[in-house]
């Protein structure tokens, strides 16, 4: 996932370098899969599928207006 995620920053953001992407997509994975938060979505009602959409809408989100 870490992987895609880079990649995925640099096609979206040309000019990252590729240490630039690698830590960004660190970044994302630690802060949209902190277990707290994974819990309190588990505890609301969501499901696994669930939550991977919504990481995945938070990702476009972070990449679409903090990095262009």
């Amino acid at each position: 996932m870490r992987d895609l995620l880079a990649r995925t920053a640099m096609e979206a953001v040309p000019t990252l370098t590729a240490e630039d992407a690698e830590y960004l997509a660190q970044h994302i994975l630690l802060a949209a899969v902190h277990i707290d938060l994974v819990d309190e979505l588990l505890a609301s009602g969501q499901t696994p599928s669930a939550i991977r959409r919504i990481q995945r809408v938070h990702v476009l989100a972070v990449l679409s207006s903090e990095l262009s």
